[in-house]
């Protein structure tokens, strides 16, 4: 109950105060054209089809052509990269493997899961060993941490 109690503290008295001065500048929404789109499209595509090894496993080939023909149907008007990556996730989620990934360009390492909505996060990224949290990212400012701690929990 102790650690409960310590947590709590913790977060309200200094993490909180984090959250206002901790979010992440907006990224600047650059629209894409529909060529553009559906180029960088037929490259995505090829690339699966030529060098993923099971593509075909878990999904036939052709489900996987009906979703990839309707998703480049659909790159038919303009769109900013989050919108692109959003109509490209559901096809790297039929191939069913953990280790495909769509990383939005820029993205720094390891934060790739969070790099729309950042809006939204706990700005600190937790450790949590032998009753000590440890601090060991910070996602404002790049990942410099402003301020390196550990507490016992």
């Amino acid at each position: 109950m102790k650690r409960l109690a310590f947590l709590l503290q913790f977060v309200l008295l200094v993490c909180l105060p984090l959250l206002s001065c901790a979010q992440l500048a907006p990224r600047q929404a650059e629209v894409f054209t529909p060529e553009q789109l559906r180029e960088d499209f037929s490259l995505f595509r090829r690339a699966l089809e030529e060098a993923h090894p099971g593509l075909y496993r878990y999904t036939p080939k052709e489900v996987f052509d009906a979703e990839f023909d309707s998703t480049f149907a659909a790159l038919n008007k303009p769109m900013t990269e989050q919108e692109f990556y959003a109509s490209l996730k559901p096809l790297v989620t039929f191939i069913r493997c953990g280790h495909t990934k769509l990383i939005p360009k820029g993205a720094p390492d390891g934060a790739y899961n969070y790099w729309y909505h950042t809006d939204q996060l706990f700005p600190l990224k937790l450790y949590v060993t032998a009753g000590k949290a440890h601090i060991l990212y910070h996602y404002a400012d790049g990942g410099r941490l402003l301020l390196a701690r550990s507490c016992w929990l």
